[in-house]
This record gives C-alpha cells, structure tokens and sequence, in this order.
C-alpha cells in the first residue's frame, strides 16, 4: 500500500491476517447473520459465518432433519442454499474473501469452496477425531458463556440445549468437519497454504488425508 509522506513515496506490506500465529488473531462466530442482497431491498441470512479480524473466511448452512422438503437430501439443500447466496442477485459480496463453504447435515457434512460446482463438494478424511471433539464436548461452560450462547436468535432452544449439555452425545459428522477446517491454526493453514487460484477458478484441498513429517510439516494426499 503506497504512502507519501513530505513527497516521499513508500509502499508498506499491511498484513490484515498474523498466519504464523494464529492466536494474534480475533475470532468471531456469527449466527443469523444478514447482508443485503444485490439489487434488491431484501436479505439473504446464512446461518453461521466465520470471521477473522473482521474479514468472513468461512460461511456454513445447517439443515436439520425436521427440514419440510423431505424428498430431497438436506446436505444437497444446504449446498444449493450456499449456490443460490453467492448467485448475482444473492450475496456475492460476503464470497469475496471466503475460503471455505460448509453444507452441515448432523449426520452428513460436506464443503467447498467459493464457485464450487456440486459434483466437487466432498467429505474430509481425516481419522482419531473422536477423542478430541468428546473431550470439548465434556468440557463445561460457563453460565455466562451459555447466556451468550442462547440469547437471540437460540433463545427457543435453550432447554433443549441445556438438556443435551447435561446427558451428553456422540460426535456426529458435522463436529468432526467443524474440528478439522475451523479450529484457528487448521483454518488458517488450510487458505494460507492449500488455496489457490488456476485461471481465476478458486481451488481448495479435496478428499484427503492429513499426516505430520518428523519435521512437524502438515502434508495433505489425495
């Protein structure tokens, strides 16, 4: 970015995400969250979008099983839903930064990438997930944390949550697509190192496997 100060012309590298350490980062989780569509005075709402210093990186819809449009497979509505958002008369403007799409099912998740067609959605593989996710799983809240949590637009399902809180559960596909793409270090190293561009089509990691070098290195097969 280019400053002239007493005529004095000098470019400075503004880096607007730390990638080498991603706790100097903030972290938002959005929920409802509402931008305007293109032309029109209407909105599109996705359910939950990710953002870092400010900056949207990640945006997911979620469908539940008492979903109406029963002949259809929800993970296929929520990927349709995420197309329609970035269509030109959508929201096309919350893309323009994003790195990752999340279509989340409970018991089917799958993501993408901005212009993703719905052949290349996929699965990620990655294995002993379990064990972390059931242990944030068993880890407590706080009460004020909860009362965050379920204010609006929660507030209807609060016993509900507070009720599973308290019997527990299993992990489910969509917890263990959420631990492997949007814990902060993984996020960041996945759009900082396994994002790219080939003649203006966005390309991202695809139905892979993950494993560490002595060296510490993350590496990632197909």
């Amino acid at each position: 970015m280019p400053q002239t100060v007493e005529g004095d012309t000098k470019s400075f590298t503004i880096d607007y995400i730390n990638w080498k350490n991603p706790e100097r980062n903030t972290y938002h989780c959005t929920a409802e969250y509402k931008v305007e569509r293109i032309g029109y005075q209407k909105h599109y709402v996705p359910d939950i979008v990710l953002l870092v210093n400010g900056i949207p990186l990640v945006v997911m819809e979620c469908k539940r099983s008492a979903y109406t449009q029963t002949k259809r497979q929800l993970i296929d509505l929520a990927v349709d839903q995420l197309a329609d958002y970035q269509g030109k008369d959508g929201i096309p403007q919350l893309f323009l930064y994003c790195q990752v799409l999340l279509a989340l099912a409970r018991d089917k998740a799958q993501y993408g990438t901005t212009g993703t067609s719905r052949p290349f959605w996929t699965v990620w593989r990655e294995e002993n997930l379990d064990s972390p996710i059931q242990e944030l799983l068993r880890r407590p809240i706080d009460q004020q944390a909860i009362d965050r949590l379920l204010s609006v637009p929660f507030q209807d399902v609060r016993n509900a949550y507070l009720s599973v809180l308290e019997q527990g559960r299993k992990a489910y596909e969509q917890d263990r697509l959420l631990y492997s793409l949007c814990r902060p270090q993984r996020l960041l190293e996945l759009a900082y190192k396994f994002i790219l561009f080939d003649n203006g089509v966005k390309i991202r990691a695809r139905r892979t496997r993950l494993w560490l070098s002595p060296e510490g290195i993350l590496f990632l097969g197909i």
